[in-house]
C-alpha cells in the first residue's frame, strides 16, 4: 500500500519521524509520503528509519498557500531534504509561527483563558509550532473537550483567538517544491472548495498531481477528482493525511491509497521538473509585520531616533522599523547571509524579516514593545553588522 500523507512531530504530527515509519510498516505500508507542514526538519529521521524498517519513504513538505485568495495545500513529494533554499524558507516560516503564536496566546489571555507560550513549544517538543499545539493545551487546562472543539471555539478564522498567518501564493509554493526538486501535488482539493478554473491555474503554474484519495473526500468527490486529473494530466495521488490518533482519530494509515504506476509518474514528473525550475525574484520573503497586524504598539518618538542613531547604517522605514539592504554576488552567497542572520537572531530570543531574492537581501527589524524584546532589535542590528 501507497500512502503519501503524514505528518510527524516535526510539525503538528502525534508521533516523531521514526515511530510513525513503523507504525506505517506494522498498517501493512510499502511507501509513505512524509508532508510536514512548512519543514522539513523530520525527514532525516524518517528516512533513515525507513531504510532501517524495509519501508519507501517519499522525503516531502505540505505548503500551505493562496491562489486568488483561497487557500491550497501544495504538497512536495521526492524534494532533497538538503536543499538550501527550501530550508532557508522553512527557518522564515519557522518564525513566522513563533510570533502569530505569541499573539494567539496573547489574545486568549484577553479572554481569561491560561495558556502560556512555553507550554505550546512544550507540546510542540520545540518543532515548528501550529494550532493544534495551542489546541492540545486548552485541552489539558479542560477549556474545551478535544482538539476539534479548540478550533472551533477559539483557533479557527473567525473565531476570538485566531491570528492570520504569512501567505504563500500557489506560484511561490510550486517553485518552492521545484528547485528542491520535487513535484507538486494539490492536497484535499474538493475538502478546501477549490474550484475546477482555480485547479486549472495551479495546473498552468506547474502542478503535478492531485490528491485524489483523501479521508475528506466523499465517494462522489473522489470520482470527480479522478474525472479532473485525467482532462488535466494530473498524476492522480492518495494519502490519509494522518497526523495521529490523539489528534484526528478518524484518520487512519493506509486508509487512502494508489496504485505503483502512479507512483512512478509521479517520480518521473519529479525527475523532469528538477532543475528545471527558475527563481521569479523575492520568493523568500516574510512580508507583514506580524506585531503591527496585531496591534502592538512600536517604538517611536525619541526614543526610537536615540536607539537608532547608535545604527548609521540602518535607516528607519515605516515610522519605526529599522531596515538594511546587503547586496552579493549571487543567489547562494545571499541565502547563506541569510542562515547566518537567522542563527544570529535566534541567540538573542527574537526574529527578522528576511526578504531573500537572486543577490540581495532586506533586513528588517521590529521595533515594537514585546516584553522588552525590541532591545534585542538593536543588539541583532549590530551583529549583524559585524558579519
Amino acid at each position: 500500500m501507497i500512502d503519501l500523507h503524514a505528518h510527524t512531530r516535526a510539525s503538528d504530527g502525534q508521533y516523531p519521524a521514526e515511530e510513525l515509519v513503523l507504525r506505517a510498516r506494522e498498517a501493512g505500508l510499502s511507501v509513505l509520503g512524509v508532508t510536514d507542514h512548512d519543514t522539513v526538519a523530520g525527514l532525516p529521521a524518517a528516512l533513515e528509519a525507513g531504510e532501517r524498517a524495509g519501508l519507501r519513504v517519499v522525503p516531502g513538505i505540505e505548503l500551505s498557500s493562496f491562489v486568488r485568495g483561497r487557500e491550497a495545500h501544495i504538497l512536495g513529494h521526492f524534494i532533497d531534504p538538503d536543499d538550501e533554499r527550501l530550508r532557508g524558507f522553512s527557518r522564515l516560516l519557522r518564525a513566522q509561527r513563533e510570533r502569530r503564536m505569541a499573539r494567539m496566546v496573547e489574545k486568549l489571555r484577553a479572554l481569561g483563558v491560561r495558556a502560556t507560550f512555553e507550554e505550546v513549544v512544550a507540546e510542540s517538543s520545540g518543532k515548528n509550532l501550529g494550532r493544534p499545539h495551542l489546541a492540545r493545551v486548552l485541552v489539558k487546562h479542560g477549556y474545551v473537550r478535544d482538539v476539534k472543539e479548540a478550533f472551533e471555539r477559539y483557533l479557527s478564522a473567525g473565531k476570538p483567538a485566531f491570528v492570520e498567518r504569512y501567505k504563500l501564493t500557489s506560484e511561490e509554493a510550486i517553485e518552492l517544491v521545484g528547485r528542491a526538486g520535487g513535484c507538486a501535488t494539490l492536497a484535499h482539493a474538493f475538502a478546501s472548495r477549490l474550484s475546477r478554473e482555480e485547479i486549472v491555474l495551479l495546473k498552468e503554474q506547474g502542478l503535478a498531481g492531485l490528491e485524489v484519495a483523501h479521508p475528506d473526500h466523499s465517494p462522489d468527490e473522489r470520482a470527480e477528482a479522478a474525472r479532473l486529473a485525467v482532462e488535466l494530466d494530473l498524476v492522480p495521488t492518495a494519502g490519509s493525511d494522518f497526523h495521529g490518533e490523539l489528534i484526528m482519530p478518524e484518520r487512519r494509515l493506509g486508509m487512502a491509497t494508489m496504485k505503483e504506476r502512479e507512483l512512478e509518474r509521479l517520480e518521473a514528473r519529479a525527475r523532469a521538473t528538477k532543475g528545471r525550475m527558475t527563481m521569479s525574484g523575492e520568493v523568500l520573503a516574510a512580508k507583514e509585520c506580524v506585531p503591527c497586524q496585531g496591534g502592538i504598539p512600536p517604538l517611536a518618538g525619541k526614543e526610537l531616533d536615540e536607539l537608532a542613531a547608535q545604527l548609521p547604517t540602518w535607516k528607519v522605514v515605516d515610522g519605526h522599523h529599522l531596515e538594511r539592504a546587503f547586496k552579493f554576488k549571487d543567489f547562494k552567497e545571499a541565502l547563506e547571509f541569510t542562515n547566518r542572520v537567522g542563527a544570529l537572531a535566534e541567540g538573542v530570543g527574537h526574529h527578522p524579516n528576511l526578504l531573500l531574492s537572486w543577490g540581495k537581501v532586506v533586513v528588517t527589524l521590529w521595533t515594537h514593545k514585546i516584553d522588552g524584546l525590541h532591545e534585542s532589535d538593536f543588539v541583532l542590528a549590530a551583529k549583524i553588522d559585524r558579519l
